[in-house]
């Protein structure tokens, strides 16, 4: 099966994903970037992410990654 990445939202990614590996993986170093079309879902994001402690190394950006 594949999954078209148009698909999949950045808040989802974010809520669930970025957040565990940020948690266990606390290197500063270490940057998650998050992409999204969608104004509404990188808000969504944002706001899961700003609640959480690691929240550090996790950025969010506005692209379509499938038009670069």
């Amino acid at each position: 099966m594949t999954t078209n990445p148009s698909r999949i939202g950045v808040s989802s990614i974010c809520g669930s994903t970025f957040i565990f590996l940020s948690k266990i993986i606390q290197d500063k170093s270490i940057k998650f970037i998050g992409l999204d079309t969608s104004d509404e879902m990188i808000k969504k994001a944002r706001i899961k992410i700003n609640q959480f402690t690691y929240s550090h190394n996790i950025e969010i950006k506005k692209t379509d990654i499938l038009s670069e």
